[in-house]
């Protein structure tokens, strides 16, 4: 269950937003924003590590936290295939 929401709240967590610098400084970072920068940083360490760093972050700072962010989804019954993976429509409680 890893969507914008949830990778901001890693984001946040980590404290990632504060060492953003951007071209324009933004004065509140929206969801996308601090989800973006989560993924870009994921991007970066795949790019510099491997993917046995990005699964062991993963494993530290999404899987703990996996059950608390189901909670907080409800799934509809509709489901679809994106990307070749078949993907729960969910909305925030």
């Amino acid at each position: 269950m890893v969507n914008n929401r949830t990778q901001a709240v890693v984001a946040d967590d980590l404290g990632i937003p504060a060492y953003a610098a951007f071209a324009n400084p933004k004065t509140d970072l929206k969801t996308k924003d601090r989800a973006d920068l989560l993924e870009a940083y994921l991007g970066a360490l795949y790019i510099d590590k491997d993917m046995e760093y990005c699964r062991k972050f993963a494993e530290v700072c999404f899987f703990p936290r996996l059950n608390q962010f189901i909670v907080n989804q409800v799934c509809t019954q509709r489901a679809r295939v994106v990307s070749g993976r078949l993907r729960l429509d969910c909305f925030e409680r």
